[in-house]
């Protein structure tokens, strides 16, 4: 009988330590990408855009290629709001850059929102801030990597912010985007201009 036990408790033993052996070396989840298109995804991460062969290439992989950020895509959404052009008055500006991915799906949104008021020819920052919309759920927020502001309670306002986003699937960040827009606001008129850049 004692030794029906301790053969169990030796089985018992191996198959806890063969467990513990598993979780502690994970497969790595790139290792299902075949090897043309981690070469071609390798080259995406080192120059941060896409050759003919190589989008050719991840193309032949849809269940990889939807994952993929499009390194030309970025776009600045139409600006659906009007112009305000008034002595005085308060906006909410939200603007955002669309990125899809190799497939054209919605990859994600990157929000910028200036929340501000105006009056006696001078502009008042309520609130700013960024965020993310729309994410597939293969693109991390890593945060702002430039944030800056002048001109609160002047004629002319300026706000820059630009994120910092990961697309990763498997264990490696394949592409970052850097999504920048930076507003200026007219305290005149309450209008204001926006550049981008993706």
């Amino acid at each position: 009988m004692r030794a029906k036990i301790a053969m169990a408790a030796s089985v018992c033993t191996l198959a806890v330590a063969a467990l513990g052996v598993a979780l502690a070396t994970p497969a790595s989840a790139d290792d299902s990408i075949p090897e043309d298109a981690k070469a071609a995804l390798s080259r995406l991460q080192e120059t941060g855009s896409l050759s003919g062969a190589d989008r050719a290439t991840l193309l032949r992989y849809p269940e990889i290629a939807a994952h993929v950020v499009d390194p030309e895509s970025g776009s600045l959404a139409p600006d659906d709001t009007v112009r305000l052009l008034a002595a005085s008055g308060c906006h909410k500006a939200d603007r955002y850059i669309a990125y899809k991915t190799l497939l054209g799906f919605k990859a994600f949104d990157w929000h910028s929102v200036v929340n501000y008021c105006w009056s006696s020819g001078k502009v008042s920052l309520k609130e700013r801030y960024y965020y993310m919309a729309n994410n597939d759920g293969t693109n991390y927020d890593m945060g702002l990597i430039l944030n800056s502001q002048t001109g609160n309670g002047t004629a002319t306002y300026y706000s820059r912010m630009q994120g910092k986003v990961e697309n990763k699937f498997g264990d490696v960040a394949w592409t970052v985007k850097y999504p920048r827009i930076d507003y200026k606001v007219y305290g005149a008129t309450g209008s204001y201009e926006i550049t981008q850049t993706p």
